[in-house]
């Protein structure tokens, strides 16, 4: 289903399985509402920056490319 949301609420209320980002169900597997299947492949999902070449490489690009990292770095935790 591509409406994460809604598949995420179906799988609630009808049971099922299907891949959701971890920042998105973590608190129902916290509260034991859904659980991880074992040995599941899991999916990467790359993350991309396009900037002009003209402005260059200033404290802007670094802070994104920060942002990124750390947002990676949350979701590889788990």
């Amino acid at each position: 289903m591509g409406l994460g949301a809604l598949g995420l609420q179906h799988v609630l209320a009808h049971g099922g399985t299907s891949y959701f980002p971890m920042r998105t169900v973590r608190s129902y597997l916290a509260a034991g509402r859904l659980f991880a299947v074992e040995a599941a492949p899991d999916f990467r999902r790359p993350a991309w920056l396009v900037y002009s070449q003209e402005d260059g490489r200033g404290d802007w690009f670094r802070t994104a490319l920060d942002g990124l990292r750390h947002v990676a770095s949350l979701e590889s935790e788990d």
